[in-house]
């Protein structure tokens, strides 16, 4: 086993039994953008993040733009 693998698993299994020393942090949604588009703040930042796998309307004006923004937010 070499060591570059070695150091990776140890990595790997602190990061699982200690997930406060991984570096993700706790974000807060603060604006719906579209079906498949959020804001979140957290850390001192903000950031934008698009839903993987959903195509959602973008534009409010074209059909079921409302609909698909307000059902992320009851999901959310």
């Amino acid at each position: 086993m070499s060591r570059a693998y070695k150091i990776f698993s140890i990595a790997t299994a602190l990061f699982l039994i200690f997930p406060a020393l991984s570096l993700a942090g706790q974000f807060k949604v603060t604006w719906i953008e579209d079906g498949d588009t959020v804001i979140a703040k957290g850390c001192d930042i903000e950031i934008k993040v698009r839903l993987v796998g959903i195509d959602a309307v973008n534009h409010p004006r074209l059909p079921y733009a409302i609909e698909a923004r307000n059902r992320l937010a009851r999901m959310i």
